[in-house]
């Protein structure tokens, strides 16, 4: 796992936000950091996101607060969907990744020319 920053050193994200806007790159950035995440039903579609695989899910304060606690409590369950997030952040989300998918498009585009250097090679 990547060292934290000290103002990131946190045990979980919890996203209860009602509305989804930004809530996305704040999951992907704490998936990023192997930060083990709590979010609603409305923050994680498009994203990947398995309840008790990668992150959990849940409806409702009552609900929302017993995830929260169910990591807090079980550091080895923290650990294990801190880890499926990063992992998935890294499989789906890297730079390399997203890079590699414009330049699919741009390929398409000019006939399958590349721009981007595969993973390894210099740039």
């Amino acid at each position: 796992m990547p060292p934290r920053l000290g103002f990131l050193s946190v045990a979980l994200l919890a996203c209860s936000l009602r509305s989804g806007t930004g809530l996305k790159n704040k999951i992907l950035q704490s998936w990023a950091m192997g930060i083990p995440v709590v979010a609603t039903p409305i923050s994680v579609p498009g994203l990947g996101g398995v309840h008790d695989e990668n992150l959990l899910i849940a409806e409702g304060a009552k609900a929302f607060a017993a995830q929260c606690v169910r990591l807090l409590e079980s550091p080895e369950l923290a650990e294990r969907i801190g880890r499926a997030g990063r992992r998935i952040a890294l499989e789906r989300y890297s730079i390399q990744v997203k890079l590699e998918e414009v330049d699919g498009l741009i390929g398409e585009l000019l006939g399958d020319r590349t721009c981007v250097p595969a993973a390894g090679q210099g740039a």
